[in-house]
């Protein structure tokens, strides 16, 4: 009897240090008051300070399915705002490139090639050849057409020694436009040159292109044809002859002085290495 009372004060006692221990465990100390004595998980603390019930839901989402290389702790709902920033500023750097290429893209074809400044062709006379000769743009023939745009940009521009104005046409290049009219009207093209009995006596280049109008905003000349001339009266200076691109019959003209044996020079040598004359 004695040692059953025994074992049963002795299981006794053992309840009583186990509630003793649990309740030493789940008891807050009373600097921290409470209305609940169940034990508060850190989950509950982050999610009860978030200041909306749309926070709540969002974290509580993220920590449902956490990704397998981010940590699924409190860090992972404080780090979230810094990565979603950077996602939507990654997101709107894409979508303003889209746009951009989007509105260039709505440029009109049409619109597009009326603005291309490509020269087509090139007619060129020497003086004392009985030949005129065509020659089509090409790998060699751009070279020298690339060197009389860029003497045409720098004369308007007032560069490279150049101080004259474009005035219109008049006697001083009659003879240079007749000769570049008339030559036009005939089957050079096709044929690639023209002979005659007569020597030319002007030494003159042309270049062939559609009309050409800048847009709005580019500082250029627009023009159709443009011609580089060297006359027998004056063999120092040249000539600089812009058609108008809206009337063929309209021609502007500009001196340039002493660039006569420069041109006849560059002319040359064109036909050196086209002709081999």
């Amino acid at each position: 009897m004695k040692k059953n009372f025994v074992q049963q004060t002795t299981v006794t006692l053992l309840i009583v240090c186990s509630l003793t221990v649990g309740c030493s465990q789940t008891i807050p100390s009373s600097s921290t008051p409470t209305n609940d004595t169940q034990p508060i998980s850190e989950q509950q603390v982050v999610i009860e300070t978030e200041p909306s019930n749309t926070d709540n839901i969002e974290s509580s989402q993220v920590s449902e399915t956490p990704s397998p290389t981010e940590p699924s702790s409190s860090n992972q709902i404080s780090e979230q705002p810094l990565a979603q920033t950077e996602k939507l500023d990654n997101l709107a750097g894409t979508i303003s490139r889209e746009q951009r290429e989007s509105i260039s893209d709505q440029t009109p074809v049409e619109s597009k090639n009326l603005q291309q400044e490509n020269c087509t062709g090139i007619i060129v006379a020497r003086a004392g050849d009985y030949e005129i000769y065509y020659f089509d743009s090409n790998e060699l023939t751009k070279l020298y057409i690339h060197v009389f745009e860029n003497l045409r940009s720098m004369a308007l521009r007032n560069e490279a020694g150049i101080s004259g104005i474009l005035q219109t046409t008049d006697d001083s290049v009659y003879s240079i436009l007749s000769a570049a009219e008339e030559t036009i009207t005939t089957d050079i093209i096709d044929q690639g040159y023209i002979s005659s009995d007569v020597k030319n006596n002007i030494t003159w280049v042309r270049l062939l292109y559609n009309p050409y109008i800048p847009e709005i905003g580019v500082n250029d000349q627009p023009h159709k044809d443009i011609v580089f001339a060297i006359t027998g009266e004056n063999l120092e200076d040249a000539y600089l002859i812009i058609q108008d691109p809206k009337a063929s019959t309209v021609w502007n003209y500009m001196e340039l002085e002493e660039y006569g044996q420069w041109l006849n020079r560059e002319i040359d040598m064109l036909l050196a290495q086209t002709t081999g004359f």
